[in-house]
């Protein structure tokens, strides 16, 4: 092979590439838009004519006179935009995913404020001597463990949870209720035996 065969790629990037003028890095923005060469070259004609409306200013500001079909190909096989679309939708989709992984940490998190605050009231309750039924925080627990997406038995959740992989929290705050209530049961027993006695 002869030097001039060989063309060293530059690393793939959705910023500007090396070399890479502002209007064909903005025309390559347009054509992620558009899809196609074709219909980037005709999107980029509505905007030069203002026959397009809500246009975002960098297409505007950087675009220009529209180029032919050919020159928009070039660049294209220039600066790699079908792969750099690619790597522009992967990234996309993997900010996406983190946006939803910390939406439901923190709903997580709110479900648990939630479930615990009812917990101390409850367990005020029980304190000022107020009746509360093992059903009241059997369905606290439920409610919350269902919340999560978790099993609240020996049965699973519709979408299906696998026991192994439950998060060992929700078993300490379990075991810790279970305390709680068999703790200020007893207490209350032990108040009831004296106010008998």
């Amino acid at each position: 092979m002869s030097r001039q065969q060989v063309k060293i790629q530059p690393n793939l990037s959705t910023s500007k590439m090396p070399g890479e003028r502002q209007r064909e890095y903005t025309a390559w923005l347009l054509y992620c838009e558009a899809g196609s060469y074709e219909k980037t070259l005709r999107m980029w004609i509505a905007i030069y004519h203002r026959t397009t409306t809500e246009i975002p200013p960098i297409f505007t500001e950087n675009l220009g006179k529209p180029v032919n079909i050919r020159t928009l190909k070039d660049w294209g096989k220039k600066y790699q935009w079908v792969k750099r679309t690619d790597l522009r939708l992967a990234e996309e989709l993997e900010e996406l995913k983190i946006k939803a992984d910390r939406i439901r940490q923190k709903k997580r998190f709110e479900i648990t404020d939630v479930f615990w605050t009812r917990l101390q009231m409850l367990k005020k309750q029980m304190q000022k001597g107020e009746i509360v039924t093992v059903a009241e925080i059997k369905a606290l627990w439920e409610m919350m463990r269902t919340e999560w997406g978790e099993s609240i038995g020996k049965t699973q959740i519709e979408h299906g949870i696998n026991p192994e992989e439950q998060n060992p929290i929700i078993d300490s705050l379990t075991e810790k209720l279970l305390k709680i209530y068999r703790q200020e049961r007893d207490e209350q027993r032990r108040r009831n035996h004296h106010k008998k006695s």
